[in-house]
């Protein structure tokens, strides 16, 4: 019991640090905005890391298919059972 309170309170920690982030991204993409590739769960949480320095393991990033085009996107991340958070990744086209 002990262990688990601690991790929901890390969790919740998290999520005030996270809550109504925007956090930017960059990516190679054509004339139209289409991204050469895409972007997936381990981008999305090397980007939470870079902008706001929280750790987040990739299988709780909620994807429910990969990133294709510029713009904004919401992403939920699931930190814990009952704690969840939304971050609107903002790509750009790279150079």
């Amino acid at each position: 019991d002990l262990r688990e309170a601690q991790d929901r309170s890390a969790a919740e920690a998290q999520a005030q640090l996270l809550a109504g982030a925007t956090i930017p991204i960059s990516a190679r993409a054509g004339g139209a905005g289409r991204l050469f590739g895409s972007i997936g769960p381990v981008e999305v949480v090397d980007a939470i890391k870079a902008a706001k320095g929280v750790e987040v393991d990739r299988k709780h990033v909620v994807l429910p298919e990969h990133i294709k085009e510029t713009g904004s996107h919401d992403v939920t991340v699931d930190l814990f059972r009952d704690v969840t958070v939304v971050v609107t990744l903002e790509v750009s086209a790279a150079g």
